[in-house]
């Protein structure tokens, strides 16, 4: 989980230095590409959240989960029984 928040905090960093290159920038074909790049990366800060919250809801609700009591594997058994009548 560490892993996402670093991800997330690295995407932060990331969409706020392309705001500031953006407002530096004077040429529009540089700034056009700077804003595709600022969406670019704010679709992917908001798909990490998404998922971190996903993780969080599921560890929330595995540790709600009461424990149950352990499956206990049927066992195969066969059968045997001795052929007493032979044909007719």
């Amino acid at each position: 989980m560490a892993n996402i928040e670093q991800q997330i905090q690295e995407l932060n960093a990331d969409i706020d230095e392309v705001k500031k290159l953006l407002g530096q920038a004077t040429r529009l074909r540089v700034k056009q590409f700077l804003e595709v790049q600022q969406r670019r990366l704010e679709t992917d800060f908001i798909a990490l959240k998404e998922k971190q919250e996903q993780q969080n809801v599921a560890a929330t609700a595995a540790a709600e989960k009461k424990p149950t009591a352990p499956v206990v594997a049927s066992t195969n058994r066969s059968y045997t029984k001795e052929i007493t009548v032979y044909g007719r």
